[in-house]
């Protein structure tokens, strides 16, 4: 587990310094700074005319694991996510995922098996979908698939045909699947018919992407990925 540098000590005997920071491992928020003291340097003495003096500065917290090997085989582990590691297979794929990690946990922390999950589908969104050209930013796995759907079923791709697409009305479509959680309009169905299809192939899908195939399997049975 990481320390904190001398000048980032808090003011508690030094005998509790280790629950201190534990509390503060499993506890750790998204965006959490600390406040620590420095001394000014020389060049602002001299500018400013100043007497050697300290200040409080506000750092970023930063607890989470370091990427330097690959996670693997995670689980929890007495109320935190424990996590094994592997060698990178390559240079380039241990510094994308790195780069992504930063930017996925400016609004999230890995503490539990739910973060895992998300991390893991904001990975898989930012490597496959981002790869097809397809607008990402902050969706995830399912949102962008319900997308995809809607572009199959009104142009009559990935296993459906012409009655499938004539089943149900615009409206139904956006209000059923409104109901199961996706915010769909019937604005978004009408213009599915003109959006592109990306040639893509689905070599996995994630948990997210799983749940609401099975949802549009009740409706349309024979909707499939290509793979």
């Amino acid at each position: 587990m990481p320390g904190l540098a001398s000048n980032l000590l808090p003011i508690i005997p030094r005998s509790d310094y280790n629950d201190y920071m534990v509390d503060l491992y499993l506890n750790r928020l998204p965006g959490q700074t600390l406040s620590r003291s420095t001394l000014i340097s020389t060049r602002e003495m001299w500018l400013s005319e100043s007497d050697l003096v300290s200040r409080e500065q506000d750092i970023r917290l930063n607890l989470e694991f370091d990427f330097k090997r690959q996670p693997v085989q995670p689980a929890m582990n007495e109320g935190h996510l424990l996590m094994s590691s592997r060698p990178w297979d390559n240079m380039e794929e241990a510094l994308q995922q790195r780069s992504l990690f930063d930017d996925w946990r400016q609004m999230h922390t890995l503490k539990t098996l739910a973060d895992w999950d998300d991390w893991c589908d904001f990975l898989y969104c930012r490597t496959v979908f981002s790869d097809m050209k397809l607008k990402v930013g902050s969706k995830r796995s399912d949102d962008i698939l319900v997308r995809l759907f809607l572009r199959a079923l009104t142009q009559c791709q990935w296993g459906l045909m012409l009655k499938d697409k004539k089943s149900y009305s615009c409206k139904e479509v956006a209000e059923w699947l409104t109901s199961e959680g996706y915010s769909v309009t019937v604005t978004d169905v009408k213009n599915a018919v003109r959006a592109k299809i990306p040639q893509m192939k689905f070599s996995s899908v994630t948990p997210r992407m799983k749940s609401l195939m099975d949802i549009i399997a009740r409706k349309y049975p024979t909707f499939c990925l290509p793979v």
